[in-house]
């Protein structure tokens, strides 16, 4: 019996009163049984045209609604919200029902602030101790005129930690003006170490899961699956901030990270000194999408979180080599993409053990693929 099953109402539907002009969710009014049949058909669809035939498809969910403790919106002309294809334009969104409480209040909070420019993007999150985060990621004139005009900022600062532009500066306050500074990392975001809940540090800008609580049941699920195991050397790619790493690390003799991010690794090599497991880490940093010349046989498992666009030419060492790693775990939030990728260990002579339709996006069409592949002997 899978976790949704376990905990919710499988009939349950959800009604918001702006399905007809918001594009985020394309399920509501549907119950959430008729979502996992969706769900579950597309993806064993997938596995099929691939030749794969897992005992089953895993459905599990984090709940139904109200997950989200991270929200990626658009500004444009007051309007506060998500693009329309029908309209061409970004409808304004009062409220959203996918949010978690603590964050809804924040968003309520932050739409009563006028803010003087045309368009741009803003993320709010909140951390496991009900902090609040803001990235405004504006144009640089408009940051100018901002930090100019003072105001609008000033209420968001009353409210929120405040970081600006593509580079996560933290918006600060000196000589009686405002300015911008390093970025600060603060703990917005929690995984799993040693079987207990592990808070850890980014920037308000870095990426996370969208949800805390959906993040916490992930990791446990990866606790569960490989807690007999003894590792002696694992590999992960995409390692981020450390949300996946650390699940492993006290299992393991040694870890070797890779991530693109710059900000992201700063963030995991901080992560990693105040966890005390920092001596057993190697972090490496560079495109690795693009160019991969290092050996992957050497390690007993392998974890792959990668981007949407998927893992392009991480693998060919793989591919090109005599052997590989004996376990490696797939991790994607795109199907066409993952597909690729599941094609390429399937030729490797990897075999899928497990598959799992992790339903942390309810109510629209996407999901998590968490998928489990062991090399053929």
């Amino acid at each position: 019996m899978s976790f949704v099953e376990e905990n919710l109402n499988l009939e349950s539907t959800r009604h918001c009163p702006q399905k007809e002009f918001c594009s985020g969710c394309q399920f509501l009014g549907q119950s959430l049984s008729q979502q996992k049949d969706f769900k579950i058909k597309k993806l064993s669809d997938a596995l099929a045209s691939l030749n794969l035939n897992p005992k089953k498809v895993e459905f599990i969910s984090p709940g139904d609604f109200g997950l989200r403790d991270r929200l990626d919106f658009v500004i444009e002309e007051g309007r506060f919200g998500l693009f329309n294809p029908t309209t061409k334009r970004i409808e304004d969104l009062e409220n959203c029902g996918q949010l978690s409480p603590t964050l809804h209040n924040f968003y309520l909070e932050f739409r009563k602030i006028s803010w003087p420019i045309k368009k741009g993007s803003f993320r709010l999150r909140v951390g496991p101790d009900g902090s609040r985060g803001a990235w405004l990621d504006f144009a640089n004139q408009d940051i100018k005129a901002l930090l100019e005009e003072q105001t609008s900022l000033r209420q968001l600062m009353k409210m929120a930690f405040v970081e600006i532009g593509q580079k996560g500066k933290a918006l600060i306050e000196k000589n009686g003006g405002l300015k911008l500074a390093d970025p600060q990392f603060k703990e917005w975001f929690a995984t799993r170490l040693q079987g207990k809940d592990f808070p850890l540090v980014s920037s308000v800008s870095s990426f996370t899961q969208p949800s805390l609580q959906a993040n916490l049941m992930l990791g446990k699920i990866l606790e569960d699956h490989y807690r007999d195991q003894k590792l002696s050397k694992v590999i992960e790619f995409g390692a981020g901030i450390g949300n996946l790493s650390f699940v492993f690390l006290n299992q393991c003799e040694s870890f070797q990270a890779l991530e693109f991010d710059s900000l992201a690794v700063q963030a995991l090599k901080e992560n990693l000194k105040r966890s005390g497991q920092a001596k057993k880490v190697e972090v490496l940093t560079g495109d690795f999408q693009k160019k991969n010349d290092f050996h992957l046989d050497n390690a007993d498992l392998l974890i792959l979180n990668p981007p949407r666009s998927g893992l392009g030419k991480f693998l060919e060492p793989l591919v090109n080599g005599p052997t590989g790693p004996n376990e490696i775990f797939l991790m994607s939030c795109f199907l066409e993409s993952w597909k690729k990728d599941a094609e390429t260990l399937n030729k490797k002579g990897y075999l899928l053990q497990r598959v799992a339709l992790f339903d942390q996006f309810p109510q629209t069409q996407h999901f998590e693929i968490l998928s489990f592949w062991r090399r053929s002997i």
